[in-house]
């Protein structure tokens, strides 16, 4: 997204600045992604003071692709501007209607690079920016880099702005001022955020912030641009945004998003059709398989009531795994032409799949037969794009884009065959020949087959020749060579013919360090002594597996050939496998046993290491030296024991029921860890990549999960002791990225100071979380910004925090602090609704030094919360607001408070101090923070009933709707009414 002039900037006024961040312009693309941007240009020319113009971030899409561009983020200062979109670079593609804020074209079927612009008016004034859109072969399709809005800023005219937020961009942050300024920009990078500082001379004010390459070639462009805009003192701003859903759902599920008033969109690009209703909004989740990432927002005009991330993840289905499907073959076919898409698909679980083609640009080409998949091509020449498919019944691979090339002039080629020149197998074994891979370029199927053997071989399997595409027969005695040759045919009578020689020996896979031979074959009566003696003879005959028998088998000097497995109840000697040993030959020069494209079950591997060099299964086994993956290797662990952790860089693990005593440590790796224990220090820490975590135990001594820039869902339980560590102590660290805690608990002890979890930069936070922490200086959330959503935290020791951040947002959370120096809540600005703030000191402390507040708060918006300590609310550095709240506390609140509907319980107060306050017994509230009833006090609870309709919140902290009598009541929680 660039922008360009012209603009015309309006004279000074006074009004109110709003952040809002251009996210939400995201809303009705069909495909989002990083791209690579030029250092953005110095001259941008000033904005209009009037109207902005925001025409999204930049896209990638894949080749005949329905392509929506979105305006949704242009706004103006009065009234709703006029847009109008034009095409300024790349092939020409035609709008569906230009004036909308969503039109939408189909991308060639060619890789180009297309450029739109867009235009906002309103009366005379005006803005401009452009749009990228990338169109490419083949997905998947990157997605971009996404980060938390800041919050709203108020400020006058004149007046210094400073802005602060998160960033984890890999180039420089640039920061460009699109109106007229007193002071030069200011922009302060810091290890996790940027402050931006400057003082407009004219309000309204716009500014764009986005990621500038760096020297290294880095620079993806963030989803979010941050516009700065104005609008009238005498509008209001809408309410907050307050988004929420699960976090894991199956392909085909209803996912309902508890978001009222708010206008959702994806910004990772799926192209999703929302439904909108009063309660929020819905989707139907996608037939493919990974995480989605959605951003809500509230707008009332132009004014923004800022946006929330809302990360979610789409699963495969109980057991079930996504298809891949292969790079397809374009084809070359004359007019009228019968012609066969055909894909090479690949499915982890071996389930049927479907090949499903589906035409997106050019003249149709009919289905030759109904339920068949061959076509008949159009009879004008032309060119045909398809989006291919695998389909397992439950999801879609990524799509493949396929030209089929409908030309007169089309030579007729050969088919082409690709078979091994020879077959090594036993005397007994079911032999079959097979020529279905076959493919011609021209049409895509063969018309015929034929398999015939030479009529000089020893033994004759096939009398005669066999007119199919697959011949089978029985192989007999050992110490015989069968001779065939394989043919393929075009309907032209154009064939291809592949000579294969089958060898018949006695051999096996079995091994056997106790009865093995030195000239073993490998049967089970004469078994190999040594895996080494073994691997020329499983190769040969293309056994899964080399079969171990009971033992301590010694290291060898090479690696498993690809796809050949270890199976059986073998023990690996470790000490062979030193750095000086035989390893050192393994490949790689790894120490430890290399495997590629097999399976090892029922082994074990003691102190030496297993290398997945590709794709590798461990199951039912105890790997004592740990598990190293090579780049792009794919593991899946079960029902299996690892020593010294999981390591890999760019992989992607599948853990199941297994147990990992180092801790797994990836970069740039898709982890899905279900129903599996990770103990390490920490049990996983993940730089990048997307990670699921389901139903599994997280246990260190140091940290137990730590996310950097990663995609993350967790659903665990995260235990850390670290009593003996002396050093900071974490539950979750967060370092960039979105995660997502769904049902997830974390229980930390340290010796000093200790956080359940940490935040170092965005996050966004669901679901039922719940953090126990116990140190001296014991934090149970801590960071930049959380949203806590049915959670409790509960926090204890000497000087101790339940939550301690920049931005809270707190819903139906339960928070409790325990220390002589005790705050439940600690935040700069953010909301508490519906929750509980606990803070009390020991049993046993009545010094005077203890200092006990349930919130210190700057900004900060707390309805319906109940406060449970001696000092309620203390100020610091912004002006709190109360609404619908109950204290039970010694004092009301310390410091400035904007103060509306507060039950004091047990305590005096002024009326001048606090007018809207009112005065119940103790006992009005009990310890858990819920209002007591009627008959245990007596008389009627006063803060039944007396709360502000227009500040109540729509549920209690136990999930009842508000209100059940006359009003709201007072607190966190509604009680029940006759």
């Amino acid at each position: 997204m660039r922008y360009i002039g012209p603009v015309r900037v309006a004279g000074p006024r006074l009004h109110r600045l709003v952040v809002v961040v251009a996210a939400f312009a995201l809303f009705g693309c069909e495909f989002v992604a990083s791209v690579r941007t030029p250092p953005p240009n110095a001259g941008v020319p000033t904005a209009s003071a009037e109207v902005v113009a925001l025409a999204g971030p930049d896209l990638v899409v894949l080749e005949g692709a329905a392509v929506t561009l979105s305006g949704l983020g242009s706004r103006a200062l009065i009234g709703t501007p006029t847009l109008s979109w034009s095409q300024t670079a790349g092939p020409p593609a035609a709008l569906s209607n230009p004036s909308s804020s969503t039109p939408t074209f189909t991308a060639p079927f060619a890789p180009a690079r297309l450029v739109f612009s867009l235009t906002a008016a309103v009366d005379d004034e005006h803005d401009a920016d452009e749009v990228v859109v990338d169109v490419v072969r083949t997905g998947p399709l990157p997605r971009p880099l996404v980060q938390i809005a800041p919050p709203d800023v108020v400020a006058r005219a004149d007046e210094p702005v400073s802005v602060r937020f998160p960033w984890r961009g890999r180039g420089a942050p640039a920061v460009r001022p699109r109106c007229a300024l007193r002071d030069a920009t200011t922009v302060d990078v810091g290890a996790d955020d940027v402050v931006v500082q400057l003082r407009p001379a004219d309000l309204p004010c716009a500014i764009v912030v986005d990621d500038a390459p760096s020297s290294d070639g880095g620079g993806d462009l963030h989803a979010n641009r941050i516009a700065i805009v104005v609008w009238p003192d005498d509008v209001a701003l809408p309410e907050p945004t307050r988004a929420s859903t699960r976090a894991i759902v199956d392909p085909g599920d209803v996912v309902d998003i508890a978001a009222p008033g708010a206008l959702v969109g994806a910004v990772d690009g799926s192209p999703l059709s929302f439904t909108t209703s009063a309660s929020g909004t819905s989707f139907v989740a996608p037939r493919h398989v990974g995480p989605l990432l959605l951003v809500a927002e509230r707008r009332a005009g132009g004014v923004s009531g800022g946006t929330v991330a809302v990360a979610l993840a789409v699963r495969a289905g109980d057991g079930n795994s996504a298809p891949e499907i292969a790079l397809v073959d374009d084809l070359v076919v004359r007019p009228g032409a019968r012609f066969r898409i055909i894909a090479r698909t690949t499915d982890p679980d071996d389930d049927a799949l479907t090949l499903v083609q589906r035409q997106v640009l050019g003249d149709e080409a009919r289905v030759d037969v109904v339920g068949s998949d061959a076509r008949i091509a159009p009879e004008a020449p032309g060119t045909l794009l398809f989006h291919v498919v695998a389909d397992d019944g439950v999801v879609e691979s990524a799509p493949v884009a396929v030209r089929v090339v409908v030309d007169t002039a089309a030579e007729n080629r050969a088919p082409e065959l690709v078979l091994p020149a020879s077959i090594a197998v036993v005397p007994g074994e079911h032999v079959v020949l097979d020529a279905s891979s076959a493919r011609d370029p021209d049409t895509g199927e063969v018309a015929a087959f034929r398999i015939q053997q030479q009529a000089d071989d020893a033994v004759i399997v096939l009398p005669s020749p066999i007119d199919e595409a697959r011949a089978e027969f029985v192989a007999p005695g050992a110490g015989v060579a069968l001779h065939f040759l394989v043919s393929a045919y075009d309907d032209g009578g154009l064939g291809v013919t592949v000579p294969v020689t089958v060898f018949v020996e006695s051999a096996g896979p079995f091994v056997d360090v106790a009865r093995g031979a030195d000239d073993g074959d490998g049967t089970a009566d004469r078994p190999f002594a040594t895996i080494a003696a073994a691997l020329a003879t499983a190769a040969r005959h293309r056994f899964p597996a080399i079969r171990l028998a009971e033992g301590v088998q010694a290291a060898f000097d090479g690696a498993l050939p690809d796809g050949l497995g270890l199976v059986g109840g073998h023990r690996f000697d470790g000490a062979g496998y030193v750095d000086d040993g035989p390893s050192s030959t393994v490949p790689l020069g790894v120490d430890g046993l290399a495997v590629t494209g097999g399976d090892v079950r029922r082994v074990t591997l003691s102190g030496g290491a297993l290398h997945a060099v590709r794709s590798v299964s461990v199951v039912d086994s105890n790997v004592g030296g740990g598990i190293r993956l090579a780049p792009g290797a794919r593991l899946a662990v079960v029902d299996t024991v690892v020593a010294d952790g999981i390591f890999g860089v760019r992989a992607a693990i599948s853990l199941e029921r297994s147990t990992v005593a180092g801790g797994v440590d990836v970069e740039d790796t898709s982890v899905e860890c279900s129903a599996s224990t990770l103990d390490g220090a920490p049990g996983l820490r993940a730089r990048g990549g997307d990670v699921f975590v389901t139903a599994s135990e997280v246990r260190s001594s140091v940290r137990g999960i730590e996310f950097a820039d990663a995609s993350a869902v967790v659903h665990a339980r995260v235990t850390v002791d670290g009593a003996g560590a002396g050093a900071d102590v974490a539950g979750i660290v967060v370092d960039g990225g979105v995660v997502t805690l769904d049902d997830a608990t974390v229980a930390v002890t340290g010796a000093g100071v200790a956080a359940g979890i940490a935040v170092d930069d965005e996050a966004v936070v669901d679901g039922v979380i719940d953090v126990t922490v116990l140190a001296p200086a014991a934090r149970g959330v801590t960071g930049g910004m959380i949203h806590l959503v049915d959670s409790v935290v509960a926090v204890e020791g000497d000087e101790v925090t339940g939550v301690d951040v920049v931005e809270a947002r707190l819903e139906r959370t339960r928070v409790s602090a325990t220390g002589a120096r005790a705050t439940a809540l600690r935040a700069t600005r953010g909301e508490a609704q519906a929750s509980v703030l606990r803070a009390t000191p020991p049993a046993a402390d009545t010094s005077d030094t203890v200092d006990v507040v349930a919130a210190v708060v700057g900004d900060v918006s707390l309805r319906h919360v109940t406060f449970l300590a001696p000092t309620a609310v203390r100020a610091v550095g912004g002006l709190p607001v109360l609404r619908n709240a109950a204290v039970v506390a010694n004092v009301a609140f310390d410091g400035v408070v904007d103060a509306g509907v507060v039950g004091v319980v047990g305590a005096a107060f002024d009326p001048a101090a606090c007018p809207r306050c009112i005065a119940a017994a103790p006992g009005a509230v009990d310890a858990t923070g819920h209002l007591a009833p009627d008959s245990a006090l007596g008389p009627a609870n006063p803060l039944v009933d007396v709360g502000d309709l227009d500040d109540a919140v729509a549920v209690d902290i136990d999930g009842d709707t508000v209100p059940v009598g006359a009003g709201p009541d007072v607190g966190a929680d509604e009680r029940s009414a006759p």
